[in-house]
């Protein structure tokens, strides 16, 4: 019996701060973004990190999303699996939406990575 394969966990973006958006080379976008954190009732913006998104099968779609202003306005609500389509492990269909702005997009991808330092995982 081979290993059953799992979708990825996703990193918790909640109140993460969106400072570049980065598209290319071929079919792929990453997000360089900072999570906001809480430390003894003050928050702070924790060192950027980059999230990108492999493979995406409506890349025009998310071109031209983040080509948008939107982004440049509000801070990221989060990233979760898009409860209307099924995920499965290579083919992944994840819900990125933003706070107090009306902008959200369904990411049609391979893969998601996060570069270190991880972040806790919704």
């Amino acid at each position: 019996m081979g290993s059953r394969m799992e979708t990825p966990k996703l990193p918790d973006l909640h109140h993460a701060n969106l400072q570049e958006v980065i598209v290319g080379p071929r079919r792929e976008v990453t997000l360089k973004v900072q999570r906001l954190v809480w430390e003894n009732g003050s928050g702070r913006y924790a060192p950027a990190v980059a999230v990108r998104f492999g493979g995406i099968y409506n890349f025009d779609e998310v071109k031209a999303f983040f080509a948008a202003p939107h982004y440049r306005r509000s801070e990221l609500d989060g990233i979760s699996y898009d409860t209307r389509r099924h995920s499965k492990p290579e083919h992944l269909y994840l819900e990125l939406t933003y706070e107090r702005v009306a902008a959200q997009i369904i990411i049609e991808c391979d893969n998601i990575s996060v570069t270190q330092p991880e972040w806790p995982v919704a």
